[in-house]
């Protein structure tokens, strides 16, 4: 498979990744082949996470990165991981999203609110899509069964800018599968967080400046 990357990606140590030069070494370490795939996870979801991991390692894919709340939570994720015998998670984390005043103004919690989590999600995406890479943006609850890059990156898939999962007209869309695909056209993405009206999962705007 041509996105077999178990050797060839490097350990992460972790850092804040709302630095450029953090998410710069992040990006070197756990990407390949202009593709990465990201996790959010959390302390309590260690076990969780570590089955879904397994799943990628099944399917030869190593370049993950996981992005959590707090330095605790990655701290805290690598000692469970240790005592199964794993290897630290490529684990960081984005004070640029815990530590927006826009939290307290919503009165909510940064660090535990799960629409931080969202946030999180959308965060990451566009800084990783601004570092050139496509972003495969995955929930925990499942298991990679199959070599999936083998759909993303064919026809019809891969003429695509965005793929998401569909759950029906009157549910929209789910946002635990989100594949961001830019290998044709490299598009610079600015993050905008606002509040919405609505009890929607995916809450966060990421939009790219109009053409021209």
């Amino acid at each position: 498979m041509a996105y077999r990357s178990l050797t060839a990606v490097q350990p992460f140590a972790g850092g804040d990744l709302s630095s450029d030069g953090v998410l710069a070494a992040a990006v070197a370490a756990r990407s390949f082949n202009r593709e990465v795939i990201l996790l959010i996870l959390t302390s309590p979801m260690a076990a969780w996470g570590l089955n879904f991991v397994f799943g990628l390692h099944k399917q030869g894919y190593g370049h993950y990165l996981i992005a959590s709340q707090t330095e605790q939570h990655c701290q805290a994720l690598g000692q469970a991981w240790s005592a199964l015998d794993q290897p630290p998670p490529p684990c960081g984390w984005a004070t640029a999203v815990t530590h927006h005043p826009g939290w307290a103004r919503w009165g909510l919690n940064g660090t535990v609110h799960r629409t931080a989590l969202f946030t999180l999600r959308w965060y990451m995406s566009a800084r990783l899509l601004d570092a050139g890479l496509n972003v495969l943006s995955l929930d925990l609850d499942g298991y990679m069964m199959a070599d999936i890059y083998a759909v993303l990156r064919a026809p019809p898939m891969a003429q695509h800018d965005v793929v998401m999962t569909d759950v029906g007209f009157r549910r929209g869309v789910n946002c635990g599968f989100v594949y961001f695909n830019q290998v044709k056209v490299r598009a610079r993405v600015r993050v905008r967080v606002r509040a919405l009206s609505t009890p929607a999962r995916c809450t966060t705007v990421a939009s790219t400046p109009p053409p021209g």
